[in-house]
């Protein structure tokens, strides 16, 4: 497997631009880094990491895992939390579990 890496734009609170480049909604983002005890910030991070990955869905599941030092539950349960608030922000229903 290839190592896939992207840019991800880093704007922080405070900065011009941060709540515009924000994929996820507050509430959203606050949710899941309680529920994963992560900060914010990385939780927002990560979602743009996400919403920008153009490789196969596989490679982002591993990259996740590495990431974190996470087993497969808890990154799998992290992914489709974070998918599921990109569709919810951008006024989607969330793809089916299969694909999409």
């Amino acid at each position: 497997m290839t190592q896939c890496c992207i840019v991800v734009p880093q704007a922080h609170p405070g900065q011009s631009g941060f709540e515009q480049d924000t994929p996820i909604d507050d509430t959203a983002a606050s949710q899941i880094a309680s529920l994963f005890e992560l900060s914010v910030d990385e939780v927002i991070l990560n979602a743009r990491h996400v919403a920008a990955w153009t490789g196969p869905n596989d490679d982002l599941f591993v990259w996740l895992q590495n990431h974190h030092g996470w087993k497969a539950r808890g990154a799998l349960a992290y992914l489709l939390s974070l998918r599921f608030a990109l569709h919810h922000k951008a006024g989607q229903s969330p793809p089916p579990l299969g694909g999409g």
